[in-house]
């Protein structure tokens, strides 16, 4: 954590003023704050992640920043707020062909449905995301769906569902 805070500080420190790189610095420092549970700091760094991004005209760090946001907000519990930045990100992602970013937005609603206790939306949402990583050959994405159908299995008590999504998580991961 403490590491990917200090190398993302310096990617700011040696691009201020590139704000496609600022941008990117911005966002990972958000995400390692959001690992750490630096609620509070991250949310400032938010705010002026967004402006940067935007201010950067770049569509895929609009997206990215949106994103993180998102994931914010989810940390913080505000679901609506949160699902409404990885919905839109999820869209951008999509008209750019960003399908890594999509699939992450797509899994973090996934998430956020099994949370706030839909677990039908949650199971749509994550199927989706499965063969979407699957067409795609997007190994480690196809394993994180499957990863998350387990947890959907598990809390629906679903014991012969749970067996078959671990092994398509190992073998999404030994293709």
């Amino acid at each position: 954590h403490s590491r990917a805070l200090s190398h993302w500080g310096e990617v700011l420190r040696l691009n201020r003023g590139d704000l496609v790189l600022e941008s990117e610095g911005l966002n990972g420092m958000v995400e390692a704050m959001l690992d750490g549970g630096q609620l509070e700091n991250a949310g400032r760094q938010v705010e002026r992640l967004q402006r940067v991004s935007r201010a950067s005209g770049d569509t895929r760090r609009i997206a990215e920043a949106t994103a993180t946001s998102g994931m914010w907000h989810l940390a913080r519990g505000e679901f609506e707020l949160g699902r409404r930045e990885l919905e839109t990100a999820a869209a951008i992602a999509a008209t750019l062909g960003a399908d890594r970013l999509q699939l992450r937005c797509r899994l973090l609603i996934s998430e956020m449905e099994m949370r706030t206790g839909d677990l039908d939306a949650a199971d749509e949402v994550a199927r989706w995301a499965k063969r979407f990583a699957d067409e795609r050959g997007l190994h480690n994405e196809l394993a994180q769906a499957c990863v998350r159908l387990v947890l959907l299995a598990v809390a629906r008590g679903e014991r012969n569902r749970v067996k078959a999504d671990v092994e398509a998580a190992e073998a999404s991961l030994q293709s």
